[in-house]
Order: C-alpha cells, then sequence, then structure tokens
C-alpha cells in the first residue's frame, strides 16, 4: 500500500504527515485539503471520501490523470523522458516552452505529463512560477535523465505500477479534485467532515508557488471560513509556521485563541547542502 505522493513536492508535509493524521478525529465522512500542492497528508490519512482543491492546476490535473486515465499519462510521460535520454539539455527547454504556451488547453492527461516531466527533471525538484509571464514555468534543467550525463532515466521500471496503485485508490470511495479557491471548497464541509489546511505561510517564500500575494488578510479570511465550517459540525486541522528564522508569527496563535494546538520543529531542505537546510517551528492548530 503506497502512502507517498506521486509528485515530489518542496517544502510538502511528508515528514510531519504522521504527526497530523494522528490529531485527526477517529472517524470522519468527508475530507477536504483546499491547499493540495502534493497531498501528503491525503496520501497518509487515505481517506474513503474527499474533496480536493488547489489554486494551482498541475496537482489537480494531476491527480484526476492518475485517477482517470494512468496509461495514457503514463505513456506520455515516457516519450517525453526517452526523448530526453536520446537529446539532452535542449530537449527540457522546447518541453518546457511548449508546456508554458499550451497548458491551458491540455487535457488532464497530457498537462499532467509534461507537468511529472518538468517536475523530474528540472532542478532540484523546484516548483516555481512566473506570475508575470502567465504563470510561466521557468525551473531551469536540473542535468538529470539523459544518456551524456551517465544519469538514469526519468523513471523505473516500478513507477507505472505506482502509478496503477495510486489509480486504484483514487477510484475507491468518491474523491474529487478540483481548481478551486478555499472559500469555496471549505464552504461544502459540513457536519462530522474534516479539513485540513496548509495555506501559503507569510515567513517563508512557499506563498510564491501560487503566484498570488498571501498575508494577514487572507490568514484572517481562512480563520473565519474555518470557523464557519465548525459552525457547521465540521472539525479543521490547521498547519503553519510559528518561529522562522528569528521571526515568529504570533499573530497565528491570536487568530485561533479558543483552539487546541501543538508545536513541532523540523527542517525543511532546499538544495542538497546542509546549509540550505532551515530550521522552523510550525504550529497545528484544530478544534
Amino acid at each position: 500500500m503506497l502512502i507517498k505522493s506521486p509528485i515530489k513536492w518542496m517544502g510538502s508535509k511528508a515528514k510531519l504527515a504522521d504527526e497530523i493524521v494522528k490529531l485527526f478525529p477517529t472517524t470522519f465522512n468527508i475530507y477536504f485539503e483546499p491547499f493540495f500542492g502534493s497531498g501528503a497528508v491525503f496520501f497518509k490519512s487515505r481517506p474513503i471520501n474527499s474533496y480536493c482543491s488547489d489554486l494551482m492546476g498541475e496537482p489537480i490535473a494531476v491527480m484526476n490523470a492518475i485517477k482517470n486515465s494512468p496509461e495514457k499519462m503514463y505513456k506520455k510521460f515516457k516519450e517525453l523522458s526517452d526523448e530526453l535520454w536520446e537529446r539532452d539539455e535542449d530537449f527540457y527547454y522546447k518541453v518546457r516552452e511548449f508546456y508554458n504556451n499550451g497548458k491551458d488547453i491540455m487535457n488532464d492527461a497530457t498537462r499532467a505529463a509534461y507537468f511529472l516531466f518538468l517536475l523530474r527533471a528540472g532542478f532540484n525538484g523546484v516548483i516555481r512560477f512566473n506570475a508575470k509571464k502567465n504563470n510561466s514555468w521557468n525551473v531551469p534543467f536540473g542535468k538529470r535523465g539523459t544518456k551524456t550525463l551517465k544519469k538514469t532515466k526519468l523513471y523505473n521500471s516500478e513507477f507505472f505500477d505506482e502509478i496503477l496503485q495510486h489509480s486504484e485508490f483514487l477510484r475507491s470511495g468518491t474523491k474529487i479534485f478540483k481548481v478551486e479557491s478555499f472559500e469555496t471548497a471549505i464552504l461544502k464541509a459540513k457536519q462530522n467532515d474534516i479539513i485540513y489546511a496548509d495555506p501559503p505561510y507569510t515567513k517563508t517564500s512557499s506563498k510564491k508557488r501560487y503566484n498570488m500575494s498571501w498575508g494577514i488578510e487572507d490568514d484572517k479570511k481562512l480563520r473565519d471560513t474555518l470557523v464557519s465550517a465548525v459552525s457547521r459540525g465540521a472539525n479543521f486541522m490547521l498547519s503553519n509556521i510559528i518561529e522562522y528564522k528569528g521571526e515568529t508569527n504570533g499573530y497565528i496563535l491570536d487568530l485561533y485563541n479558543g483552539f487546541k494546538y501543538k508545536f513541532i520543529k523540523h527542517q525543511y531542505i532546499i538544495g542538497p547542502k546542509a546549509k540550505t537546510r532551515q530550521q522552523v517551528k510550525e504550529i497545528l492548530i484544530y478544534s
């Protein structure tokens, strides 16, 4: 049984997923995740019924493609990877340009294949879009997946098997994936549902992955939306930064005064070197 996400996502909650899931209610109806990203907590908790959303189209396209057309998605991903193996770095940039010019009209399987290719072939698993240029993917080549560099291909014999296992899970129960704002998604949560919210953080650069400016007013709007869901009988879990680079997000505790919380210290690793590892103190706030 696979519990890891098929998307490698810098800053994901994979390392904290165990701690987060432990604090969930023992039973719940529908699992909501309105800032889906890689879905690390979703795959760890493995809900029967879920409603997951994000403003980024890429992770939603990947989930829908794996759920509905895994063979088609994998075939295209393999074609791109095999061509990179033969044609080298220039091919990566040609694919990047093609994707940026046409991603909005691609079907889910094609968009997912291109995105997974760019994510795996790009530099160090970085997620970065240029908001000033139609949200174009601008990550440089990661010097992997080519014959001349004597590297392995972007996939191995196990990758397709993993995709099929994920597909089986995503087709079980009722699992919905939408490009949608957090307000619209959370409004659907009702009695005995659980919401896991991992919004962009005001104290880190992770907000850039969403290509939007996220600040205190957005945190307040999210708080109000979650409190409203609680009034309808839902529960929530929120993860956020409480300390980062000597700065403290004290207002987060003030916003959620009266709710339960837990602190967790860990490191975000950005890049392969130890000096790029940032020690952070996170807070889990829950109803």
